[in-house]
């Protein structure tokens, strides 16, 4: 009896530990680009004539077409040379592009799911960016999709790219957003990434993002860790009562 009793005191205190601590986890995947493709992620762009020449060299590992089926992401671990100073690409693979062309958007997004209230949603990626153009300012921006991609529902970071800056500049990104995704609540959801050339043919730019990261900790325990600590002591509850009565 006491054996039991004392595995049953471990089970309970188990059980309120994992009640007790968080439970962080990575909602996304090949957020590295690693496997040199786009697995994992749809890219794509609304403009009818991409801009390509920085890419268009033979040293892609991936290619990602617009709705007019030109080539508008790549995923390649070569520097890019159109600007003068190269575009290298962050840490091994990235998605690039490289845009002038017709106006549209250029799109990079994945699915994810929220299961309950977070006390962390930490966002982590790295981009860079050159460009040189005129005219109405281009953006860069993260936000929360419906799960169908056809609405934004939470912005989560904008960027305005600068009209004139040749250098290749990364940009280091890491942002708390579980107030944003809280407010959402648990569901079904897309992360998406967004450039957008306003004007037709207003000047080259080239882009690359790489460590796309989207680490969650869920505040509310699992509704099995309830239920195991629930168990855990009526359980034990029983078993001091039959000693008693014995």
């Amino acid at each position: 009896m006491q054996t039991t009793l004392g595995r049953l005191g471990l089970a309970m205190s188990l059980s309120v530990g994992l009640l007790a601590s968080a439970s962080a986890h990575e909602v996304l995947v090949n957020g590295n680009f690693e496997t040199g493709n786009f697995s994992g992620w749809t890219a794509s762009s609304t403009q009818t004539s991409p801009f390509q020449a920085s890419f268009g060299d033979g040293r892609n590992a991936a290619i990602a077409n617009s709705t007019s089926g030109q080539p508008a992401w790549y995923v390649r671990n070569q520097a890019a040379n159109y600007f003068g100073t190269p575009a290298t690409p962050i840490a091994g693979y990235s998605a690039f592009n490289g845009f002038d062309g017709s106006g549209g958007n250029f799109t990079l997004s994945q699915g994810f799911s929220l299961t309950g209230n977070l006390s962390s949603a930490l966002l982590g990626f790295t981009f860079g960016t050159q460009a040189t153009y005129s005219g109405t300012n281009r953006t860069f921006s993260v936000d929360v999709m419906n799960a169908a991609g056809s609405a934004a529902l939470a912005n989560l970071y904008a960027f305005v790219l600068p009209q004139s800056s040749t250098t290749w500049t990364l940009h280091d990104i890491s942002l708390d957003v579980a107030a944003k995704l809280n407010a959402l609540g648990a569901g079904n959801y897309r992360l998406q990434f967004t450039e957008v050339i306003p004007g037709n043919y207003t000047g080259p730019a080239q882009f690359a993002i790489d460590n796309i990261s989207l680490n969650v900790n869920n505040a509310v325990p699992e509704p099995s860790s309830i239920a195991l600590v629930g168990a855990a002591g009526l359980a034990l509850l029983a078993l001091r009562r039959n000693r008693r009565a014995r």
